[in-house]
């Protein structure tokens, strides 16, 4: 059984693919296996893994037709065999060092997730400057034990960790079945029963942005894909139940809503968030009161957040931000709205 296995999904990869695998496989670490899925690419990226499969026993190749990166990454997830689990994206590369560093701060610290800081670059070459891209940067230091307020303040990346995989197989973790954001509904269960997460300062993950990725198209405001997160949403929720953690873990998952109406805010039409609103009734149940207090009104919706959900999240680092949001979107939207459309 290897130490580590390294999640890569794939799709239209090929112009990158050399980049991801050597960098991989110049790691000074060298027990680990590399699960690579092609999510049915209409380029050659399957035939160039299947030749660095058959140069290298530690490289798995894989084909599945095409379904989404959550899709590639819950097959690949299937197949691993290690005793940690990484991930990397398939135009983004590791540092050197980055397997020894995270195995050996996993190891050593009794910790169940390590989180490394990434340097940014983008499709002209140019190094994103850190104070524009502080999501990539940790807002901690050193040994944590995990909280409402530590899981607001980490990053939902996958690529930027190591995670044990005795944790994901215990509580059956997994990826929602829909094609993106994938990423934080992983992070947000994980953190759910994970006790210790411990911070590193060092730029171990090299993460190139381009404008037709998911990431790229989000901050480009360009994204289509968002109600995918309504979805997530929903596959948390069950996960909490499933293992009677809903109750303690309230908090989060009412955060975890408050930053799907955060974005929506930034993006959605009025179109947009009748979609919303019946897309969310289908998939919560009344038991849980959920739309008693986050669908009133349109205003309200738009604004991110209602006032219980303020409530919970009041003794938060979260709280004024949201206020502000809050104090800007009634401005913005308060000679838009005329009717009531919620109720």
């Amino acid at each position: 059984m290897p130490k580590i296995s390294i999640i890569i999904p794939f799709y239209n990869a090929e112009k990158y693919i050399e980049r991801c695998l050597d960098s991989v496989l110049a790691q000074t670490f060298t027990d680990f296996e590399v699960i690579c899925v092609d999510d049915g690419s209409k380029d050659n990226t399957y035939q160039i893994l299947q030749n660095y499969a058959k140069k290298d026993g530690r490289i798995k190749a894989y084909i599945q037709e095409n379904g989404g990166p959550s899709a590639a990454r819950r097959n690949a997830l299937s197949k691993a065999t290690g005793k940690y689990l990484m991930f990397c994206d398939s135009d983004d590369w590791f540092e050197p060092n980055m397997c020894q560093t995270l195995f050996e701060a996993i190891e050593q610290n009794d910790v169940d997730v390590v989180c490394c800081n990434a340097q940014v670059s983008d499709e002209k070459d140019n190094i994103q400057r850190t104070d524009h891209l502080e999501y990539y940067i940790n807002k901690q230091n050193g040994i944590h034990q995990i909280s409402n307020e530590i899981i607001q303040k980490t990053n939902v990346l996958l690529w930027n960790k190591i995670w044990k995989k005795s944790l994901i197989d215990k509580y059956q973790i997994d990826f929602p079945p829909c094609r993106e954001y994938d990423d934080s509904c992983f992070f947000m269960q994980y953190m759910s029963v994970a006790k210790k997460i411990m911070y590193l300062d060092d730029k171990l993950y090299n993460y190139f942005r381009r404008q037709d990725s998911v990431m790229g198209k989000v901050a480009q405001k360009k994204d289509k894909t968002y109600f995918d997160k309504l979805y997530t949403a929903k596959f948390y929720f069950d996960f909490l139940e499933k293992h009677n953690l809903f109750l303690q873990n309230k908090n989060s998952f009412f955060y975890y809503l408050c930053e799907i109406h955060h974005f929506g805010c930034l993006r959605w039409k009025e179109k947009d968030w009748l979609q919303a609103k019946h897309i969310f009734n289908e998939l919560f149940p009344e038991k849980i009161g959920l739309q008693n207090f986050i669908f009133y009104k349109k205003i309200k919706f738009c604004c991110g957040i209602e006032l219980q959900i303020l409530n919970i999240l009041k003794e938060s680092h979260i709280y004024r931000k949201y206020v502000v949001q809050i104090g800007k979107l009634k401005l913005k939207f308060k000679c838009r709205i005329k009717k009531e459309i919620w109720i």
